[in-house]
């Protein structure tokens, strides 16, 4: 919580990936204003609905697995 109070991230989306989503989620499930999701599940509602995005370096790196559709 403190970290998120210095990012002034309180009201916020948290994107992660299937292995830390389990171990993220249990330590914020009671702060407000926070939803917690995996890759898999977000939407552009919850993009535009929360002031602030936090991202793991994992769940970028699958979010641009699953969305890149230029290969080199």
């Amino acid at each position: 919580f403190a970290f998120l109070k210095k990012l002034n991230a309180t009201k916020s989306l948290i994107v992660l990936d299937k292995k830390s989503k389990q171990n993220i989620y249990r330590s914020t499930k009671n702060i407000p204003n926070l939803k917690i999701t995996d890759t898999n599940h977000f939407s552009s509602y919850d993009l535009l609905k929360y002031k602030k995005l936090l991202l793991t370096v994992s769940s970028i790196k699958e979010i641009e697995k699953k969305y890149s559709w230029y290969k080199k």
